[in-house]
């Protein structure tokens, strides 16, 4: 009796460790962040780093052909220029997109560098992905068209 009783109680330990183990794995690749130095903006949405580079999530800025790319690269130099930064990767995407680069939120001193784009309206929501700040980052573009700023007063969106 004590050797089965013994034998359930290490059992069920065991299922809870092994279930704790799971979740804790979980959860850790869910939070993954990486410190960077930011060396140079691309474009508005792409930035090279010190370990590679790096696309936005969640948004989306004019190409060299459109209207606001000038704009939208010179903020975002503005912005990351020789920064250390967080970089978050996003639950909804992959970690690397079709190009090679990384897909990751961008945080400067607790800034959200996609949601400053967005707000100052050099950047739209990139709509064709979800994404675990599409929401929030749909609301700060409605603002920025509202409040008439950036690409939203000099192009036509």
């Amino acid at each position: 009796m004590r050797v089965s009783l013994l034998c359930v109680v290490l059992c069920i330990s065991l299922v809870g460790c092994a279930e704790s183990k799971g979740e804790l794995v979980d959860q850790k690749e869910r939070e993954v962040t990486e410190d960077t130095i930011l060396l140079y903006a691309i474009d508005g949405d792409t930035v090279v780093s010190s370990i590679g580079t790096i696309r936005l999530v969640g948004i989306d800025t004019p190409e060299k052909w459109e209207c606001g790319f000038t704009s939208a690269t010179q903020r975002m130099r503005e912005l990351i220029k020789d920064e250390q930064a967080i970089l978050i990767p996003d639950r909804m995407q992959e970690s690397h997109d079709k190009y090679g680069r990384l897909l990751r939120y961008i945080e400067i001193d607790g800034v959200d560098i996609g949601e400053v784009m967005l707000s100052e309206g050099f950047a739209r929501v990139f709509p064709w992905l979800p994404a675990d700040r599409k929401e929030h980052y749909s609301e700060v573009e409605e603002m920025a068209e509202e409040n008439g700023v950036g690409s939203w007063v000099d192009c036509d969106w």
